[in-house]
């Protein structure tokens, strides 16, 4: 059944035009599959797709990267804007996805160097075309979460002479 799944989950994805590759999964990881996309609209966003060992869900998830410009940006506010921005984040982000984990890491409030989005997705969701459909969505929905932390990111600490765009899955 695991394997039926990542196997309709990767025709899925391919079949909307993303791309995918599996990713190896270490033997004392508690995964099934593990499949690494890559939405290239509105921006190009890395986005992890896991099967849980010995669970009725797949969890979507992102996680980004400050960039060093944002970093440095962001550990130089008085620590009361620092706390007002990492919230305004969290707070746009559930706005975007109220289904979303959000984590700001680390998760200290006083730092932060990136964010982690994740959103959980029973496999009884709607039978297998509801199931679709929400993975499908909610990998255009991450997409979009990624562009409004660096556009939020953009507007509160500026951009730098060399803006950079960083990802990474966690």
């Amino acid at each position: 059944m695991s394997e039926e799944l990542r196997a309709k989950v990767l025709s899925w994805l391919v079949d909307e035009g993303f791309e995918v590759k599996k990713m190896e999964v270490p033997p004392q990881a508690p995964l099934d599959w593990s499949m690494l996309v890559t939405v290239k609209v509105p921006i190009q966003v890395n986005i992890a797709i896991q099967k849980p060992r010995e669970s009725n869900k797949v969890i979507v998830s992102m996680g980004v990267k400050l960039s060093p410009y944002h970093q440095k940006a962001f550990n130089s506010l008085a620590e009361p804007d620092r706390l007002e921005l990492r919230a305004s984040l969290v707070e746009s982000l559930l706005h975007l996805c109220p289904d979303c984990i959000v984590v700001p890491q680390p998760p200290t409030a006083t730092t932060m160097e990136g964010m982690l989005v994740s959103r959980e997705l029973p496999l009884t969701m709607g039978g297998e075309g509801g199931l679709r459909l929400e993975i499908l969505r909610t990998c255009r929905v991450l997409a979009n979460a990624y562009q409004l932390i660096v556009e939020k990111l953009n507007a509160r600490l500026g951009t730098g002479e060399k803006p950079r765009r960083d990802t990474m899955v966690m």
